[in-house]
């Protein structure tokens, strides 16, 4: 990955005893906005208890708010692991639905970050998972999940003593089957905007590490 590559010199361009070498469990509640740029087949069926398929012709999800919850391990200064999960109430409505019905949707899954340890409180990182998102309809229709690929990016301003607040967007992309025949499938695209709170708890005790001094040192030193 381009990013991961560009990501090395930087991370090992930081002096030895700036990099811890103990894992942190790492708790990110948050919340934002959830929307959905591609709604997927603009026509699709609905799995129904007891009845025929509903087909839903022009479907659409409304945009609306999101929460939810992530935890991981900090490998590094540089690289973590992180679960996640999100809810995302929504509404969705069709040219042959229009009053519509609404819907949760919950997300989930596991994402690696990449992180640009900097000198300074602010972090920019990265990073690229896999997961499913349900969607759970409400009446009798059948909720359906679907295989998600994720994208991240954002920023965490480090607050000390193992806190930090983050704002983060986040590009899902998952394929959606029709269900009809000869109606061919697409693409579901949601984008989420969030901020929330992070905290590292350590796991075991930092073994000491020397400090090495490289170069010549800084213009100024002191």
């Amino acid at each position: 990955m381009p990013l991961v590559a560009l990501a090395w010199p930087v991370v090992f361009a930081q002096p030895l005893d700036a990099q811890t070498d103990r894992l942190e469990l790492e708790i990110a509640p948050f919340a934002g906005g959830a929307f959905f740029l591609g709604d997927g087949p603009r026509s699709y069926a609905l799995e129904r208890g007891g009845s025929e398929p509903m087909v839903v012709e022009g479907a659409h999800y409304e945009d609306g708010w999101t929460a939810g919850f992530g935890a991981g391990l900090r490998l590094s200064d540089a690289f973590s692991v992180q679960t996640l999960f999100v809810w995302v109430p929504t509404w969705l409505t069709g040219s042959n639905l229009v009053d519509g019905t609404d819907v949760y949707a919950y997300i989930y899954g596991v994402t690696g970050i990449v992180r640009l340890p900097l000198s300074g409180p602010l972090q920019p990182y990265w990073g690229v998972g896999m997961g499913a998102k349900t969607f759970d309809f409400s009446g009798s229709i059948h909720s359906r999940t679907q295989w998600t690929t994720t994208f991240v990016a954002g920023m965490s301003f480090d607050l000390g003593a193992g806190q930090s607040i983050h704002l983060e967007g986040r590009d899902l992309l998952a394929p959606f089957d029709s269900g009809l025949t000869g109606v061919p499938g697409g693409w579901e695209n949601d984008l989420m905007i969030t901020a929330g709170m992070s905290w590292r708890i350590p796991l075991g005790r930092q073994k000491p590490r020397p400090t090495v001094q490289r170069g010549r040192g800084g213009l100024f030193p002191g």
